[in-house]
This record gives structure tokens, C-alpha cells and sequence, in this order.
């Protein structure tokens, strides 16, 4: 309804989904993301090439299977609770963040949380703007995003295409 054009549904398909403690419906075990562009002529970008070579050479699927994050990735506050209910996992966001951009560009989350696309951007090598308007939150996603250090250069190279490259 507002203009956008949808390029992809992902479905992130979690293998250890949390229980439904009530048993009154299904376990939420998948989330969509949604994958857009602004209008049908805007430009995007789409690492096709590298992702087909992160997965075995095959081209990569719609459905991501990808555990939450637990045990060290999960932040805990002072009482060893969870410090965000819906932080999710690094290795979720890094694979959108390769997927739709390439070293030096910016990457915006509007609701920052806990920081991962900020910690899977700066490993990544891309700029982000995190917006969160829980002090707490904001607070731990920067001491987090702090204490990453970025994958060397040639590691996150962008990948070449045999159309890219040069004849």
C-alpha cells in the first residue's frame, strides 16, 4: 500500500524455537522478513555470486534456517536474565546485511535493541544508524558494537562476478 516494491519474503526458520508455554496455539518457530526496494525502478543491491558461493554453490534459498542466539551471543542483564525479549542472532542479520549491500554502505535499523545489526555491520565492514528509544538498550548495543573488531578487508572483498570482472 505504500509504494514499495517487495523483492523477497524471507523466512528465518528457527531450529530452536521458544516453546508455547501456554499450549494453546503453535510454536512460533519462523519470522518473515520482508525485502523491498522503494519503487520498480530503484536500484538495489544483490550479492547473488557470493551468497551462491557461501552455500555450497547453490543459489540460496528464501528460507534460512538459523538457530536464536544463545549462551554468549545473548546478552543478560545484571540478574543473568535476558536483556532484550526478541535479540536475534548475528548470523541472521550479517547474512541480510551480505546479501543487500557491500563494504561502505550504511545500514539503517530503525529499532536498534540490542545492537546486532550494528556488531554484524561493523564486523562486516558497513556504516549503520541505529535508532532506539529505550536508554537501557541504546546504553549496551554501544559497548557492544565497541568491542568488535571488523573481519580484515580481503576477507569481506566484495565478491566478483565472471560478468564483473575485468576482460
Amino acid at each position: 500500500d505504500t509504494g514499495f516494491w517487495i523483492l523477497n519474503d524471507v523466512v528465518w526458520r528457527k531450529t530452536n524455537p521458544m516453546p508455547n508455554f501456554r499450549g494453546r496455539r503453535f510454536t512460533n518457530a519462523h519470522e518473515t522478513l520482508i525485502w523491498a526496494a522503494r519503487d520498480r525502478e530503484t536500484r538495489y543491491t544483490f550479492n547473488y555470486e557470493a551468497l551462491k558461493a557461501g552455500n555450497e554453490d547453490v543459489q540460496m534459498r528464501s528460507d534460512w534456517t538459523i538457530p536464536l542466539c544463545t549462551g554468549e551471543e545473548r546478552l543478560k542483564d545484571g540478574t543473568g536474565r535476558k536483556l532484550h525479549p526478541t535479540q536475534k542472532p548475528e548470523a541472521l542479520v550479517a547474512r541480510a546485511i551480505l546479501s543487500a549491500s557491500k563494504p561502505g554502505d550504511v545500514v539503517l535499523d530503525p529499532f536498534f535493541g540490542t545492537g546486532t545489526t550494528g556488531a554484524a555491520a561493523r564486523r562486516l565492514g558497513r556504516h549503520y544508524v541505529g535508532i532506539e528509544r529505550d536508554a537501557t538498550y541504546a546504553a549496551r548495543s554501544e559497548a557492544r558494537i565497541a568491542a568488535i573488531e571488523p573481519l580484515p578487508s580481503p576477507s569481506i572483498a566484495p565478491f566478483m562476478s565472471a560478468r564483473e570482472a575485468p576482460r
